[in-house]
């Protein structure tokens, strides 16, 4: 047991999940965060009745069989009582072509609806679901005890899968858009791109899939702001405090060892230790004021390509949506300008009508998110409020009339219209250009990362989805165990 205090910036699942592990580590916790809320980018809104999600497709871990589940119940996100939803059909992708194709969790399906697409590409298409099959036999460990077992096990598992492991490796080096250029059907080439975003890494789409297949990879009933709450309640119970509608102006640091936050409101708070588990670049070159940037990190925010940003229109439609896929990806027959810079061809529509808990009876919430340029919307907003909210009365009407075209008759059912831009996400969550999952995980980037430990500044961490290309709610669960692990190592070094 410690008697030592530490403070946490930014009561997001990060910040949540670090405070969780420290209180059980004895350490007396104080989180300060700049909103009213927990969850940071974790979050949900109610709109006349609709309850309008912001974050969780999908969550790795949800039933007892994925990795990260015992963690997610560790932190209390997850319990007895908690509800999943597992896809049997995750999409259904309608082609330019005319045909479609449903993009079942179970590699068998998929494997029979590719190859009815295309029989031309039946080696291809095996190797992509044995790869799938692969990946969903994987078991990770949940902590760092016993790994050389794990190693020996894993390392035996490897070799006894051996050509499709080496297939799994090399889809590590290249991004979805040059992994669909290995089939030859211009239906199925373009299925591997409308699954998920062309420039990502390929690897991606393998873990996403692999996981469905084991029914691990969820919806977890009542949304993300309901999840992040459970972690919230969680910390409270095990003593921890959270101050909110604090925000964090500047971290104290004397001699280079950090030692408090002042708060907006001039309040000095002094702690053993700090952690950012705050947007990363605000941490480093606001609240640290740019004086302990490394040449990693000035790459990272200078060169590393980020998530697109992007405006989500949700709506709330008097209709249940019977029979539908959680996600359909159809054609439009005029394109959307978001902006300027930003327009699409196509929506990914996110109908959420098996969650009744988002919506009154009979009444479903659907989403999509528009690709978008954050200098436009940023300026727009402090520059010309007016025109600012015409320009989204504008994308969100285009977007209604764009779904009646595929459900005609939804335009007279919508209820409840929201636009959030990455002006929104910046001024409620402080997210760097209103990206709210940070660094790009392309085959470029994916294997990057930036350290939790800032050289030449003692008794300070970062934490959170800035450190970690890809981003997401993974890393933010396990940096809440790695930074109590780190400080508890640094604790019994001091002794």
């Amino acid at each position: 047991m410690s008697n030592k205090k530490v403070i946490l910036i930014g009561a997001g699942v990060t910040g949540l999940c670090s405070g969780i592990n420290l209180e059980k580590a004895g350490y007396e916790v104080e989180i300060y965060e700049m909103h009213s809320l927990p969850g940071g980018v974790c979050t949900a809104w109610k709109r006349n009745g609709y309850v309008f999600d912001g974050c969780i497709n999908w969550l790795m871990g949800s039933s007892p069989d994925g990795y990260f589940h015992d963690l997610w119940r560790e932190v209390g996100a997850l319990d007895d009582t908690t509800k999943v939803v597992e896809y049997d059909v995750y999409s259904v992708v309608e082609l330019s072509s005319g045909r479609k194709i449903s993009i079942y969790t179970d590699p068998e399906k998929l494997e029979k609806e590719m190859l009815a697409l295309s029989g031309e590409d039946e080696k291809e298409i095996k190797r992509f679901i044995r790869a799938i099959k692969l990946f969903s036999r994987l078991q990770f460990p949940a902590d760092n005890v016993n790994m050389v077992g794990y190693i020996v096990r894993l390392a035996g598992f490897l070799i006894s899968n051996a050509g499709t492991a080496l297939m799994f490796i090399r889809l590590f080096g290249m991004d979805i858009k040059d992994y669909a250029k290995r089939f030859r059907n211009p239906d199925i080439r373009e299925t591997i791109l409308r699954i998920i975003d062309g420039d990502i890494g390929a690897s991606m789409l393998v873990m996403m899939l692999g996981y469905m297949a084991k029914k691990a990879n969820g919806f977890v009933i009542g949304g993300s702001l309901e999840f992040a709450k459970r972690i919230e309640k969680k910390y409270l119970s095990l003593g921890g405090k959270i101050f909110y509608d604090s925000r964090v102006k500047e971290i104290i640091v004397e001699n280079n060892k950090a030692t408090g936050i002042r708060l907006e409101n001039r309040k000095i708070c002094n702690a053993d230790y700090i952690v950012s588990a705050a947007d990363g670049y605000d941490t480093i070159y606001r609240m640290l004021g740019g004086k302990y940037k490394t040449p990693l990190i000035e790459e990272a925010y200078s060169k590393w390509k980020l998530f697109p940003a992007t405006c989500q229109v949700s709506l709330g439609v008097a209709d249940e949506f019977k029979n539908e896929p959680p996600m359909i990806s159809f054609i439009l027959k005029k394109k959307i300008i978001t902006d300027p810079k930003s327009s699409t061809g196509e929506l990914h529509l996110r109908i959420l009508n098996f969650d009744r808990s988002l919506a009154p009876a009979g009444k479903t919430p659907v989403a999509v998110m528009l690709p978008a340029d954050y200098d436009y919307w940023a300026n727009l907003r402090n520059e010309n409020k007016a025109e600012y909210d015409k320009q989204k009365k504008r994308i969100a009407e285009e977007t209604i009339e764009a779904i009646n075209n595929r459900f005609p008759g939804i335009k007279e059912k919508v209820e409840a219209v929201d636009v959030a831009t990455p002006a929104t996400y910046e001024r409620y969550t402080n997210v760097w250009k209103g990206r709210w999952e940070g660094f790009w995980p392309n085959a470029k980037q994916v294997r990057k990362k930036i350290p939790y430990k800032i050289p030449g500044l003692s008794n300070f961490w970062m934490a959170g989805q800035w450190l970690h290309p890809g981003g997401g709610l993974p890393p933010a669960l396990m940096d809440g165990k790695q930074v109590c692990s780190e400080i508890c190592k640094k604790d019994r070094q001091d002794k």
